[in-house]
């Protein structure tokens, strides 16, 4: 899926919230679903929950399923050790 456009649906520095559609389903409203990345102090350390809406079946839960948990890996990677991992998760077969 391809980033749309962002919503007005956001409160810097603490949320974001984004629409989202396949590129063929662009120009179709109700094909759109929608992520909210909301980032929150907790304790001594920062809470980052990605919450994605709307998807149109299973085989689109699915694929956020497994895409977000090899994205935020990713990025946790990248933020704790400057590198990105060695290969990208999302490749990895049965993820």
């Amino acid at each position: 899926m391809d980033l749309v456009r962002p919503e007005r649906l956001s409160e810097r520095p603490t949320r974001l919230v984004a629409t989202w559609a396949a590129p063929e389903r662009e120009g179709e409203p109700d094909r759109r679903s929608r992520v909210t990345f909301d980032i929150r102090p907790h304790a001594d350390i920062v809470k980052l929950t990605v919450t994605h809406e709307g998807l149109g079946d299973e085989d689109e839960l699915r694929a956020v399923s497994s895409g977000w948990p090899a994205v935020l890996s990713d990025l946790k990677s990248l933020i704790e050790t400057g590198s990105p991992l060695p290969q990208e998760p999302w490749l990895v077969p049965g993820h």
